[in-house]
């Protein structure tokens, strides 16, 4: 898996500047803040961003990301300096989320026709952890990781051992649900999901 380059310290850039070059900088920017917080763009996509002369990818990041804080929310997660963990929803993401709900109300409703809710939960959990594992890079088709949660029966390579953690991991999130949301629990979800995939095992849960 490629490590996202790291961002410019963005708040140190924007306090460098005054209230009016701060202004001026999201009046010139506009199209660019707008651009970059419909599609939830990272430093990686910002600092190409066509910008007026003058105008540097790290100050344009800044600028974005200050943009950013007005709809952010705050956890109760504590981080480093006393400072909250916070993050903040885009509204593409927010339309993917209800086109999203939207279908998984057409899909249950027929889904459950004929089958138990549970048989029918199995299943998503099965064809979610096989997904997600893939796309993260697990080198298996689904009819083989299928038949590995179908059957039980232990991982054989790198791979299914992906597939089975985010499986069983997945299975344990409604028990987790019940618990407030603490490093410690992110901790233990964490440790599931990369039990003896990583290459330091050390760091699972850590």
């Amino acid at each position: 898996m490629k490590i996202p380059e790291k961002a410019p310290d963005w708040k140190s850039i924007y306090k460098k500047k005054s209230f009016e070059n701060v202004m001026d900088l999201r009046f010139s920017l506009l199209d660019e803040i707008k651009e970059a917080n419909d599609k939830y763009l990272y430093w990686d996509k910002v600092k190409y961003l066509p910008v007026y002369e003058g105008i540097t990818p790290e100050e344009t990041w800044a600028i974005i990301k200050e943009s950013r804080k007005g709809a952010e929310q705050y956890l109760s997660i504590n981080i480093t300096g006393g400072e909250y963990f916070s993050c903040w929803l885009p509204v593409v993401a927010q339309k993917s989320l209800h086109l999203i709900d939207r279908g998984m109300e057409r899909v249950l409703a027929g889904a459950l026709e004929g089958q138990t809710a549970k048989e029918y939960q199995l299943r998503s959990i099965m064809e979610e952890a096989i997904a997600s594992s893939q796309i993260e890079g697990a080198a298996t088709t689904r009819a083989v990781a299928k038949e590995m949660l179908h059957s039980g029966r232990k991982a054989l390579d790198y791979g299914e051992k992906m597939i089975l953690n985010n499986f069983q991991t997945i299975s344990k999130l409604k028990a987790y649900a019940q618990k407030p949301l603490t490093p410690e629990l992110i901790k233990e979800i964490h440790a599931s999901i990369t039990k003896d995939t990583l290459d330091e095992s050390s760091g699972a849960g850590v």
